[in-house]
Parts: structure tokens; sequence; C-alpha cells
């Protein structure tokens, strides 16, 4: 996926919020993801490794450029699955709500349970505590909402 400079330009312009020219260096994972991206914790931390107290416009698109590998949440997609089915021993195309919290809160890059609890909102649970693996990765990847 290629984003344009006019694009990364107005997400950054958003998020300098005193239009000063510079975003806090804590800011810049957030900034990446409105532009499409999808880092994990370890990209982040490399990434803020590379910041200084605040980042400008320039800086930010240099980091963009080295960073161009972190995926997209589109790309993603297929690795999702791929547990889900990797999980789903009898082959029913649904993981139980329990199950799906217990692993979204210890493996990987965990999610505090409230975190969970709003990404879950939106998902449908059926009578017997399962969900459909293949409708809840494309909510997420349909762009989920952020914040409430």
């Amino acid at each position: 996926m290629s984003v344009s400079l006019e694009c990364i330009e107005e997400c950054f312009s958003i998020f300098d919020t005193d239009r000063d020219g510079k975003v806090a260096r804590e800011v810049v994972p957030d900034v990446l993801r409105a532009i499409g991206k999808a880092p994990t914790e370890e990209e982040v931390k490399k990434i803020l490794e590379e910041c200084k107290e605040f980042v400008t416009l320039d800086q930010f698109k240099n980091l963009y450029r080295s960073h161009s590998d972190i995926r997209v949440p589109k790309k993603l997609e297929d690795d999702m699955l791929n547990c889900f089915r990797a999980c789903d021993r009898e082959g029913t195309g649904q993981i139980h709500e329990a199950e799906l919290r217990q692993t979204l809160t210890t493996l990987g890059d965990c999610l505090k349970p409230h975190e969970v609890d709003a990404l879950l909102k939106d998902v449908t649970i059926g009578s017997n505590g399962m969900i459909d693996y293949d409708k809840f990765v494309q909510l997420l990847i349909e762009g989920y909402p952020v914040d409430d």
C-alpha cells in the first residue's frame, strides 16, 4: 500500500494539535496507524528508540520510509485466519468468546481487558458463547473504530 505525501502530511497535521510543526514522540505510532499501518509493539519500540522528544514532519517522513516494511491490516488477514483455524479443532469457523479473550490478553501483543471489551463491543456472540472468527477478522481488517 503506497500512501501519498499529501496523506502523510494531512495525518501529521491532525496530530500536530498546537500547529508547531512537530508531534510528541509518543504520538508517532498513532500517526502511523492513522496512515494505515499496523505496527507491532516490537516495531513501536524500535521506532520510538529513533525519536527524540518531538518529531517534525520531515523526521516523520524519514521514519515512515525507513519502516516501510510495517504491514497494513489487510496483509495480516491471512495470518489471523490461520491462527484461528489452527485453534479450531472441529472446523466450525467459530471460537468461544472466553477463549478469544484469554488469547487476546495473554499472547503476542497483549491487550488489556478494557481494550478487549471495546474490541468485542460490536461482535455478534452466539447464544452458545461462540464468535464467527471470519466475521471478527473482517471487522478488524475493514477498519474497526479505535475509540468510542
